[in-house]
């Protein structure tokens, strides 16, 4: 129920237990999707392959169709041989700047079913016969209790990933509005990453109560924060 992905490919599947997955080797959020739904359904017992690299990439290409009927990727390549392949898009391609991004086009004809997780996207990229099915989220296990605002000094908080530098670029964002709007509040920011060390010299500079938290986990942050911000970019 997590993951309705894994009730699409049960469906294609029939009686077979294999899905190959094709992933970008990063540390960004379609990567972390994959991971996720493939543990998902190896719970429920499929037997699933993740590509995650050139080479892998490759090896799996060549072999997948003998070895797998249903081949589920986000790097956008057709599939010639036999089989089921879904494309799941996670953005907007015509901004992204790597080479692979050219054959988005191709691989939304060859695929035989395309997901993406937002109706939003689906009407920016006009594909009108993709599959919406948002992202999975899991249920925070612990309540917070009080939801009273702390209108002195209410604790705000931000979660990202410290190796995208549009992403990253958020915390300077909220950290300006901080300053301007209500300079009395107290910024937490999770996260780790390579850039992490260059954003807090760069928040320190606009000089706000902000703590670094470093790597955390989700529930035990939400916790502490009467509002939690989420930056997005699209233009």
């Amino acid at each position: 129920k997590l993951y309705k992905n894994g009730i699409m490919i049960w469906r294609l599947m029939n009686k077979s237990k294999g899905i190959n997955f094709y992933l970008f080797k990063s540390k960004g959020g379609p990567t972390i999707w994959g991971i996720n739904l493939a543990n998902a359904l190896r719970k429920k017992d499929y037997q699933v392959t993740i590509y995650s690299d050139a080479l892998s990439h490759i090896k799996g290409y060549i072999k997948g169709p003998f070895s797998c009927p249903i081949i589920h990727s986000v790097l956008p390549f057709p599939y010639p041989f036999r089989g089921k392949y879904i494309l799941t898009i996670h953005g907007d391609f015509r901004r992204e700047k790597h080479l692979l991004s050219r054959l988005y086009p191709w691989a939304i004809k060859k695929a035989d079913f395309v997901t993406v997780p937002s109706l939003f996207l689906k009407k920016a990229l006009d594909l009108k016969k993709a599959l919406v099915i948002p992202n999975g989220i899991v249920q925070p296990r612990n309540k917070k209790f009080s939801y009273q605002l702390n209108r002195n000094k209410p604790v705000i908080g931000i979660m990202t990933s410290f190796h995208f530098r549009n992403k990253s670029d958020g915390i300077i964002v909220l950290a300006k509005v901080i300053k301007k709007v209500i300079p009395s509040a107290k910024l937490l920011i999770a996260g780790e990453g390579s850039l992490l060390n260059y954003y807090i010299q760069k928040v320190q500079e606009i000089g706000i109560d902000a703590k670094f938290l470093g790597y955390c986990g989700k529930d035990s942050f939400f916790d502490k924060l009467d509002i939690f911000s989420f930056y997005f970019r699209f233009n």
